[in-house]
């Protein structure tokens, strides 16, 4: 390769600048445009072109772009979801401390139904599976279950919940 003389680094560099949209015809039209009496022509576009490899080198610099888009991309959903986990993990805190109260009868909740112990329960169990996915951890369980495994395990999970509930309202009316 030919040492690039001045003029042909300049024409790269705007030819370069133009994006992937970039041609030796566009880069002609906007040399005239902006310098009518020193225009370049196409046959000179092309031969510095080749000689001095700018396909080769709006590749590599294309390349080394996409990758600076990418890594910072990764970068930013990596920070994304590491304020999604703190989140996540202050809600779990809450919702055990809540659960704790009730079972302890530290402080009474203020349940009126059994759906508002499952809603309890079942959001607890949705923060935890949010905080493993988000860690990069299989949650695969409910894939391995049928639609029918399913319904009869949270039936089951329901029935239980239903019943401590009635029971502890036993409690309370027995004090």
């Amino acid at each position: 390769m030919s040492k690039e003389s001045a003029r042909a680094r300049a024409a790269f560099e705007i030819y370069a600048a133009m994006g992937p949209g970039r041609s030796l015809t566009k880069l002609i039209r906007q040399n005239t445009a902006a310098d009518p009496e020193d225009a370049l022509d196409l046959s000179t576009a092309k031969f510095w072109s080749q000689s001095h490899h700018w396909q080769d080198r709006i590749e590599a610099f294309d390349s080394k772009v996409a990758e600076k888009v990418e890594a910072g991309a990764v970068d930013r959903e990596a920070e994304r979801r590491l304020d999604v986990l703190d989140t996540v993990e202050t809600f779990i805190v809450e919702v055990r401390r809540s659960l704790d109260q009730y079972a302890q009868r530290e402080t009474p909740i203020d349940w009126q139904t059994p759906q508002d112990i499952r809603a309890a329960g079942s959001t607890l169990a949705e923060l935890v599976k949010t905080r493993e996915l988000l860690m990069g951890k299989a949650t695969s369980r409910i894939e391995m279950m049928s639609d029918e495994e399913i319904k009869a395990e949270l039936a089951q999970h329901d029935a239980a919940v239903i019943s401590n509930y009635k029971a502890a309202q036993k409690a309370e009316t027995r004090h």
